[in-house]
């Protein structure tokens, strides 16, 4: 596989004005902070609905078992805090933002959808020659969701990295406790493609010069991931059905997709029912490509036969049975 630690592209998006340091976030006192208009806009359109819909709406389904880690959710994770019978169709399938993989419904928060049409243009000056425009765009409308950038703002993330940097969390004993630190604050995922440091860094990146929320860095570095993932696939000679659906997993799976996939002997279906999370994300990306493809008129890859494709990711996993 190609060495990162060098990385250069002699190319015009790789402009200087693209890279600017990690703003340095300076201290507010609780009053700016409760009376600034992003945290009120944030309370009284992001956090309240939410919250309503936290009463009425399961926060996981009974079918999520557990995390990778094998902690499972908390029974009362697992359906309403109220239950409005007569609401259930409206409230289960239609009212919830979040993309609902098992009823085939993306949701009405499309954040990730919006800033895909706005960079377009990048976009597929990226990845046209790759045959993988779509795939690409999927992913960063998959990843554009991320509830830590409700409709796109940054403050958020901003302070999950100032908490990272300047805290240690949780000691290790604690064992719940620190991986969410970990996860949340030490190795967040930020931007428009959800990247982590430590990916930016093992693309090549120079976490001092690149600022991790700027959309056309993040969907240099999605783009860079995708990549990286796809040579994986081709150094082990998989197919091109299998590539697609590993990129389609992996831009939310991370680096290590195809390794697993190796790992467990380079068969789908084993790697599916080991990892129900993957299925799901297979199953979000399919709709996201389909939508792209209906209604924004993205074309879909040339090298694969899409059928194939969306047959994998449809098929019941035993484990869910």
């Amino acid at each position: 596989m190609a060495n990162h630690s060098a990385r250069t592209r002699p190319v015009p998006l790789w402009k200087s004005s693209l890279f600017r340091p990690v703003p340095v976030l300076k201290p507010e006192s609780l009053y700016d902070t409760l009376s600034a208009p992003w945290f009120i806009n944030f309370l009284v359109f992001v956090f309240t609905p939410l919250a309503l819909l936290r009463l009425i709406t399961p926060a996981y389904p009974a079918t999520y078992a557990a995390w990778p880690n094998h902690y499972p959710y908390p029974a009362a994770m697992q359906r309403p805090l109220i239950d409005l019978a007569p609401l259930e169709r409206l409230v289960g399938e239609w009212l919830p933002p979040w993309p609902l993989e098992q009823q085939g419904h993306l949701g009405w928060y499309r954040q990730g959808l919006r800033e895909v049409r706005e960079h377009r243009d990048l976009i597929e000056r990226l990845a046209l020659e790759d045959d993988m425009t779509i795939i690409l765009a999927a992913a960063l409308a998959n990843q554009g969701n991320s509830t830590q950038r409700p409709f796109g703002v940054e403050p958020l993330e901003r302070l999950q990295i100032w908490l990272g940097e300047r805290f240690t969390g949780p000691q290790p004993a604690w064992e719940m406790a620190h991986f969410y630190w970990k996860v949340w604050f030490k190795e967040p995922s930020v931007g428009l493609g959800q990247i982590t440091p430590q990916e930016a860094a093992a693309l090549g990146y120079d976490l001092e010069t690149v600022y991790l929320l700027q959309d056309e860095i993040s969907i240099l570095l999605m783009h860079d991931k995708l990549t990286t993932l796809q040579q994986q696939a081709a150094e082990l000679g998989l197919s091109p059905t299998e590539t697609v659906i590993l990129l389609l997993i992996g831009n939310n799976m991370g680096l290590g997709t195809v390794e697993i996939y190796q790992q467990l002997g380079r068969d789908m279906p084993t790697f599916l029912q080991h990892y129900p999370a993957a299925h799901r994300q297979l199953i979000r990306m399919v709709m996201y490509v389909e939508h792209l493809q209906r209604r924004e008129r993205w074309p879909l890859p040339t090298n694969v036969d899409w059928r194939d494709v969306r047959e994998v990711a449809r098929r019941p996993l035993l484990t869910n049975q």
